[in-house]
């Protein structure tokens, strides 16, 4: 997934170095693309602290910059707590998102991600089903298994945003209720507590 992810034809890369968040565009397309770069600074919960949006002109078979931005322009407090804070940058034309990804600020050793409950819908759709997820903080890493039954995902291992619904199809020939009674849903926070939160 996280391969397919990174392969995939336009993808946004935002990374910090040097007090600077700078949002690479890869583009593996033999042709320019008009479309429109996003980012949202925000907490775990989804509190908006600064957005921008800018209009672009995707470079073919190329990756370079197409913003950089110093991160105290992006607070909105004079030292805010950046190890509570994700930047989520995305890139959508002809009104359909294409490429999302996330920056955090500090190493990964320094995040506190909070225990976050996430929330499923299971239902028949075409030749299999579709599975909404959401949550109102960050789920980092969210991984979907139906335990021993056989299933296909479309999508798998990834960061569900506060307030956000993500759906992902699942082909299986398992029952509508057997699925649902294997749902178990677990993200990164969850993997490292000493309880574990699977639902």
């Amino acid at each position: 997934y996280y391969a397919r992810r990174f392969y995939a034809p336009v993808l946004v890369s935002p990374h910090v170095d040097g007090g600077t968040l700078s949002i690479f565009i890869v583009s593996d397309k033999t042709a320019s693309i008009d479309g429109t770069l996003r980012l949202r600074i925000m907490d775990f919960s989804g509190k908006i602290i600064k957005e921008t949006s800018q209009a672009v002109k995707i470079d073919p078979l190329a990756s370079r910059v197409y913003q950089q931005i110093p991160l105290v322009e992006l607070s909105a407090a004079n030292a805010p707590d950046w190890s509570g804070l994700v930047g989520v940058a995305d890139v959508t034309f002809g009104g359909q998102k294409v490429s999302t990804n996330l920056v955090y600020f500090v190493p990964s050793k320094q995040i506190q991600l909070p225990h976050a409950s996430v929330s499923t819908e299971i239902s028949q759709a075409g030749n299999g089903y579709d599975v909404a997820l959401s949550s109102a903080g960050l789920a980092r890493s969210v991984y979907v298994s139906f335990g021993e039954l056989d299933a296909q995902f479309s999508d798998n291992y990834f960061d569900l945003l506060p307030g956000e619904k993500q759906t992902i199809h699942v082909t299986s020939k398992a029952t509508l209720a057997d699925l649902k009674s294997q749902l178990k849903v677990m993200s990164l926070v969850d993997a490292f507590s000493s309880t574990g939160a699977e639902k």
